[in-house]
């Protein structure tokens, strides 16, 4: 008796059975490529940076760790025709749209130049604290009619488990003056507009960080790059992003009234890291008499989320 024909297709239908075994093998053999190469990261760049007393990095220190630096434009983002950006900054003008929605914050909290100034001549981690507390009151804590801020209200950033901060900080503590003043994250949609879960679908994070040390144009802060690598490989490690290949972490560091635009735009599986940072920014005069500049800052903070991480 002649053997039956299996139905058509069959084949197709039944997988090999060692199918799932290979892409266990697979994806183990990733996540532990992965969890090394940010091992080295660990090891032989953040390591180093913490323990340093220097309070610059230089382009010879990036060139030794194979960490490339790129210029990017600080209204825009750009860095030139072909890179790929990770935040679009929101257009000054649709900032104001927004802000102009919400109740203005109480005058004492509208500029860091107060009649309070004189109490911190000098001092470059509060002057810059102080830029990160207006950018806070005008897109946090300005409300509009229903109770909204402009953050929750057209934006899915949300402030961070602060023990991201408390965990950058304490590598700061011997040798520097600096502190990370706040980790934005992008959450899922939620009626509260504050406790939606984190969004699995964007890695990207934006922070602050205020420093004494003077930032210097061609020069990194040794703070700015150790943060921008603890908060990227930190970001990478958890389960929530381990799906993405790309890590884009964006920070703004404040020193006195000056501010810089740096990103760190990490692979996690293959160890390489991109660094992008603006020119700098002077605040001078105070928020309210650089308003145009101050609105471009903003639109940093409250910038869409873009790019292929995956």
């Amino acid at each position: 008796m002649p053997p039956q024909s299996r139905a058509p297709g069959s084949l197709r239908q039944r997988p090999p059975e060692n199918t799932q075994q290979v892409e266990a093998d697979m994806n183990r053999h990733r996540t532990d490529q992965r969890r090394a190469n940010l091992e080295k990261i660990a090891r032989y760049i953040i390591h180093p940076l913490s323990q340093s007393p220097y309070k610059h990095v230089g382009m010879d220190f990036l060139n030794r760790c194979r960490i490339k630096c790129k210029d990017m434009d600080f209204k825009t983002g750009q860095v030139g025709k072909q890179t790929e950006q990770f935040i679009q900054p929101i257009p000054p003008k649709v900032v104001q749209q927004w802000l102009d929605e919400t109740r203005p914050p109480p005058k004492e909290r509208r500029d860091i130049v107060n009649e309070y100034s004189h109490e911190f001549p000098n001092d470059n981690q509060w002057e810059a604290t102080m830029i990160w507390r207006r950018i806070n009151a005008y897109v946090s804590e300005s409300e509009n009619a229903q109770g909204n801020c402009v953050m929750t209200t057209h934006t899915q950033w949300h402030r961070a488990n602060p023990s991201n901060s408390r965990f950058v900080n304490r590598l700061g503590e011997e040798n520097a003056n600096w502190q990370l003043k706040g980790v934005l994250r992008q959450h899922l949609p939620n009626q509260s507009n504050y406790d939606g879960p984190l969004d699995p679908n964007r890695p990207h994070a934006i922070c602050y960080l205020a420093d004494g040390a003077e930032l210097v144009d061609d020069m990194l802060l040794t703070s700015e790059l150790t943060t921008l690598l603890l908060i990227a490989t930190d970001t990478a490690l958890k389960t929530t992003w381990q799906k993405h290949k790309l890590i884009p972490v964006t920070l703004i560091t404040g020193s006195y009234r000056t501010v810089r635009v740096s990103q760190c735009i990490l692979n996690a599986e293959t160890g390489s890291i991109e660094i992008r940072k603006s020119p700098l920014v002077t605040f001078h005069k105070g928020l309210l008499a650089e308003w145009a500049k101050y609105l471009t800052l903003l639109g940093w903070v409250l910038g869409k989320p873009v790019g292929q991480t995956l």
